[in-house]
């Protein structure tokens, strides 16, 4: 929903549908973004509907087997040992908003096998150039929690996010 934000694509549709989403224990939920406009098109809320769907994806996958005439069944896990990916928006749900700013950054810093104190200030640039399209800086506390986590000073990443304007 950041990204959606930080690129205004709520201006030309009325909403967004049928996407997938994950939870912080691994479920997955078809999810729908309704936006809330004023008379001046501007938008000031969103209604977000998600259906956890795990159960569902683990039936439809057992069922699939038997259709295909699979000699056994496969076991019913709770979760689903394979995802199958799609190329479509996938949101991940937390349950509050620190945890979401700390998912995003780390799944940012998971990328490079380099601890953050070990990073130049070229690299963690590029860093807070990708947290900042992800639109990590909308939200409260962003600066703070990227400052902690790249073992820099908040007005660091201040400095960082006018080079990259």
């Amino acid at each position: 929903m950041l990204k959606l934000l930080k690129d205004e694509s709520y201006r030309e549709q009325p909403f967004i549908a049928n996407y997938k989403a994950r939870g912080s224990q691994g479920q997955v939920f078809r999810s729908a973004t309704y936006y809330i406009k004023n008379s001046s098109s501007e938008l000031v809320g969103m209604m977000c509907i998600n259906i956890d769907v795990t159960h569902m994806e683990v039936a439809a996958e057992w069922i699939q087997n038997i259709l295909q005439g699979g000699s056994t069944l496969p076991p019913v896990p709770l979760i689903p040992q394979q995802e199958v990916v799609e190329k479509q928006t996938e949101e991940y749900l937390q349950g509050n908003v620190d945890d979401l700013l700390q998912h995003m950054i780390d799944s940012v810093l998971g990328k490079i096998n380099v601890p953050a104190e070990r990073l130049s200030s070229k690299e963690k640039i590029e860093l807070v150039k990708v947290l900042n399209e992800q639109g990590v800086f909308l939200l409260k506390g962003g600066v703070s929690q990227v400052a902690k986590s790249l073992v820099i000073s908040e007005p660091t990443v201040y400095r960082y996010l006018q080079k990259i304007k």
